[in-house]
C-alpha cells in the first residue's frame, strides 16, 4: 500500500460513515489569518441544526511515529481553517509527547492508528456477536477492530488495527463486549450498574465511580459509568444500552493520556449498534449428527460428539433436548467436568429448584477440595450469589474433612454480605490449613489479601456511615 491507497482507504471509511455530508479528498482552504491556500487531505462538510460543521483529516503515511512537531503543525492548520474538529491519522503511530500536545490543547484533534497491513485473519471491521438467540451488528470505531476469537468469557474484543490483544491489554487500551439477559431482579440499566458496582466496591472499596453524560438513543436507554480504580493502570469506562430483552454493554480500559479519545469511541458503539434476534434452524445437521452418532463405540468421542448435539439444540432454545444430551454424557463419564458445568448452567435457567439443588450438589462433590469448582459456581450464580451462600452453609455441617472444610470456609467468607461474619469465616480458614499446609504456602498470601480487603471494605462501610450522620 502507498501513500495514495492509505488516504483512499481513508476517504472510503469516512464517505461511509457520514453519508449525507460532503467529503472531499485533497481539497484546497483559504486560511483565516495566514491568507494562503492551505492543502487539507480529507474534507467533511456537514450541516447541524442549520450550522456548517467542518471536519478535516491528516493521513500520516509514515515509517516512524508522529511527534509533537507534527501536531502542532496539525493544530495550527485546523485554528487557521476555522474547523470544529481535526483527526490525525497515522499508519505508524504516535509519541507520548504527541497525545499530550492533541489532548491538552482547547480545539478538538484527536489522534488515531490506521494500519491495513498488519490485519490478522481473525480481526475485521464489524462483527455479529451473540449469545444464544440474542445479538447485535456492532461496527467497530474507526483505527479499531474487532476480534471475533476472543480468549476469555467475552462475546468479543476490540483494540487498536495492528496489535494482538495481548499488545492492547499491555498497554491497558481495549473493549470487550457482553450481553446480560434481563431477570426479574435486574431488568434495568441502573438496577445492573448498582449490582455492578457493589462488586467494584466490594475488591476495590477506594474505586471512585460515577455516571458520565453521554449520547441519547430514540430506541433504547444509554448510560456511561465510569470506575477509577487505584491498582489498575487507568481507567474502567462501561458504556450500556438497554434494549428490550437484554442490555448490551461494553467495557473499555484505557489510560487516563487518551480517555477523551477512547471514550468517543465507546460512545460510537453505543450509538451504531443494532440488536438482532437470531434464528436456528440446526434440523438437518442434529439428524446428521444423530445417525453418525450410532456408528461410534468409543466412548470419548461420543461425549466430544454430544457436547455438539448440546450447542444445536441449545441454539435452538430446545433446553429439554440439551440437558438430555449432557446427562447422556454423564451417564457415560460421570466425572465428565465440562458436561457437568454445562448441566449446572441449564439446570440454572430452568424453574426447577429440585433439580437445581441436585445438579449442584453432584457438581460440588466431583472435587470439594479443587478450588476450580468454587469458582466455577461463584461464576454461575454470579448474579444469585446467596443461592451458593446457602449451600455452602449447609455443607459444613457435612463434611468432616479438614482440607473441604477449609475450601468451604474460604470462600463463604468472599460471598458471605457481613464483614464480621467474613472475618470469622477466614480465621477458621487459617487454623484448617495451617493444619495441612507449610506457612510458606501460597494460600496464607491469598487469605492476608482477603482479610486486607475485607478489612478496608469494613472501614468504607463505617466512614459511609458517619457521612450520613
Amino acid at each position: 500500500m502507498n501513500w495514495k491507497d492509505y488516504e483512499n482507504e481513508i476517504c472510503d471509511h469516512f464517505k461511509n460513515e457520514y453519508p449525507d455530508a460532503t467529503i472531499t479528498h485533497n481539497a484546497t482552504l483559504r486560511g483565516r489569518y495566514s491568507f494562503t491556500d492551505r492543502q487539507v487531505d480529507i474534507l467533511i462538510e456537514d450541516y447541524i441544526a442549520g450550522n456548517r460543521f467542518i471536519i478535516i483529516i491528516d493521513g500520516k503515511f509514515f515509517s516512524k511515529k508522529i511527534d509533537v512537531k507534527c501536531v502542532e503543525s496539525f493544530i495550527g492548520m485546523v485554528n487557521d481553517i476555522g474547523a470544529h474538529k481535526g483527526l490525525v491519522i497515522t499508519s505508524k503511530g504516535y509519541s507520548k509527547a504527541a497525545i499530550q500536545r492533541a489532548y491538552n490543547d482547547p480545539i478538538d484533534i484527536e489522534l488515531d492508528i490506521l494500519n491495513f497491513d498488519d490485519l490478522d485473519k481473525y480481526q475485521s471491521f464489524g462483527a455479529f456477536p451473540h449469545a444464544g438467540k440474542t445479538g447485535v451488528v456492532l461496527p467497530a470505531p474507526f483505527g479499531w477492530v474487532v476480534d471475533a476469537k476472543p480468549e476469555d468469557k467475552v462475546l468479543c474484543y476490540l483494540y487498536q488495527r495492528g496489535l494482538s490483544i495481548k499488545e492492547a491489554k499491555k498497554r491497558f487500551e481495549f473493549m470487550y463486549v457482553n450481553f446480560w439477559k434481563k431477570t426479574n431482579d435486574i431488568k434495568t440499566i441502573d438496577e445492573l450498574i448498582k449490582f455492578q458496582n457493589e462488586r467494584i466496591m466490594a475488591s476495590n472499596p477506594d474505586a471512585k465511580l460515577n455516571i458520565i453524560k453521554t449520547i441519547n438513543r430514540k430506541d433504547a436507554k444509554t448510560k456511561i459509568r465510569e470506575a477509577d480504580i487505584p491498582r489498575y493502570h487507568g481507567l474502567e469506562i462501561t458504556g450500556y444500552v438497554e434494549f428490550e430483552k437484554f442490555i448490551f454493554f461494553c467495557v473499555l480500559f484505557t489510560t487516563k493520556e487518551v480517555r477523551n479519545k477512547n471514550l468517543r469511541k465507546l460512545e460510537y458503539i453505543l450509538g451504531k449498534i443494532i440488536p438482532l434476534n437470531i434464528k436456528f434452524d440446526n434440523a438437518k445437521i442434529i439428524e446428521k449428527t444423530l445417525i453418525e452418532l450410532k456408528s461410534i463405540t468409543n466412548s470419548e468421542d461420543r461425549a466430544n460428539l454430544r457436547l455438539k448435539l448440546y450447542k444445536y439444540y441449545l441454539e435452538m432454545d430446545d433446553l429439554n433436548n440439551a440437558i438430555n444430551v449432557l446427562e447422556e454424557i454423564i451417564v457415560d463419564f460421570p466425572s465428565h467436568y465440562l458436561a457437568s458445568k454445562r448441566l449446572l448452567e441449564l439446570r440454572k435457567e430452568e424453574n426447577n429448584d429440585f433439580a437445581l439443588r441436585k445438579e449442584l450438589d453432584r457438581y460440588f462433590k466431583l472435587d470439594p477440595k479443587n478450588p476450580t469448582i468454587y469458582n466455577d459456581i461463584i461464576e454461575i450464580f454470579h448474579y444469585d450469589i446467596k443461592y451458593f451462600y446457602d449451600f455452602l452453609i449447609k455443607k459444613v455441617e457435612e463434611f468432616e474433612d479438614k482440607h473441604v472444610l477449609a475450601n468451604i470456609y474460604y470462600y463463604l467468607s468472599q460471598i458471605s454480605p457481613d464483614n464480621f461474619e467474613a472475618i470469622d469465616f477466614l480465621d477458621k480458614t487459617r487454623k484448617l490449613f495451617e493444619e495441612i499446609f507449610t506457612k510458606d504456602h501460597y494460600i496464607f498470601r491469598n487469605i492476608d489479601a482477603l482479610f486486607k480487603a475485607i478489612q478496608e471494605s469494613g472501614r468504607m462501610a463505617d466512614s459511609n456511615l458517619d457521612d450520613k450522620n
